[in-house]
């Protein structure tokens, strides 16, 4: 997508338009109607913009007054995110490393400013381009708990690629939500589309490994995976498998074996090889074996039930 496409569809999404404002050449080489010269912006607009570029007690002082006042809030979020856009493209992605960098202090400063944030952000990760949802993730991962009630929402939203998009969010997102957790299982076990379902294994998966989920769902999490790995489709039922090995509970042992078992029998290497790691993780033992062998080590081993 050109950069002037992405400009003009970054454009649509902000949630006061009329008001931004963006130095010549940040997004698009042809500036837009919705766009006014920082000149022209009433002096608290101008202000709050004069005090980011400046930084220090002066922005301090600056962003707190913006977050007093509603509009000026949706003002800076829409022209923080586009400093944030603005400087990804130009390069600054590959100097996370320089304490002046403009893409890493708009994305921290978005993060810093949370609820405001979350509806651009969703919004950004909703839109078909690759690089705006990956920015939308990118915050809304940030932001953590206060964006958990949008990422419900994305992750019911009628585009299967939407889903997807959001169930990847949530695997990485550092808070426990019973109604996050709700809105992944039932993507996982009643979801059309199977890549959506995988997704949804992969994120439950990390959720519960690295006790994201909230303690009152991991029982049914794991459940839902065990159910999972004998979805019509071998992928799915593959992934639900490759995220119940590290939980280290034996009583997934049989489900394992039979996901292994009937990837061998119906030709699909990659989920074998994910059944077969699912077990190996389960049992930490790194010998490969085929589902017999797996199902015989399973027969001898001392814990089984």
């Amino acid at each position: 997508m050109s950069l002037a496409l992405r400009a003009a569809r970054f454009v649509a999404l902000l949630a006061s338009p009329a008001l931004c404002f963006v130095a010549a050449g940040c997004l698009s080489s042809k500036p837009t109607s919705k766009v006014v010269p920082l000149a022209s912006l009433e002096q608290n607009y101008r202000s709050v913009l004069e005090a980011y570029g400046e930084g220090g007690e002066a922005w301090e002082a600056a962003r707190a007054e913006a977050l007093d006042d509603p509009k000026l809030t949706r003002f800076l979020v829409d022209n923080l995110a586009r400093e944030m856009v603005r400087a990804f493209e130009s390069g600054g992605q590959v100097l996370l490393a320089a304490e002046d960098n403009p893409y890493i202090r708009a994305r921290e400063e978005l993060i810093e400013l949370g609820a405001p944030t979350v509806n651009l952000a969703a919004g950004m990760l909703a839109e078909g381009d690759d690089v705006l949802a990956y920015h939308g993730a990118d915050l809304i991962e940030g932001i953590g708990e206060p964006a958990v009630p949008a990422l419900v929402d994305l992750l019911r939203d009628s585009r299967d690629s939407v889903r997807r998009r959001a169930a990847g969010v949530a695997g990485g997102l550092d808070a426990g939500s019973p109604a996050l957790e709700r809105a992944l299982t039932d993507l996982l076990t009643r979801d059309s589309e199977w890549i959506v379902r995988a997704q949804a294994a992969r994120a439950i998966g990390t959720r519960l490994a690295e006790q994201r989920a909230a303690a009152t769902e991991r029982e049914h999490l794991s459940a839902c995976l065990e159910v999972a790995t004998r979805d019509e489709d071998i992928l799915v039922a593959a992934e639900a498998a490759l995220a119940l090995g590290p939980l280290q509970d034996l009583r997934a042992a049989p489900a394992l074996i039979e996901v292994l078992d009937r990837a061998e029998g119906e030709g699909h290497p990659l989920a074998a090889r994910r059944a077969q790691t699912a077990l190996q993780t389960l049992f930490a033992d790194p010998t490969p074996r085929g589902s017999g062998g797996w199902q015989a080590y399973w027969k001898g081993h001392p814990q089984r039930r």
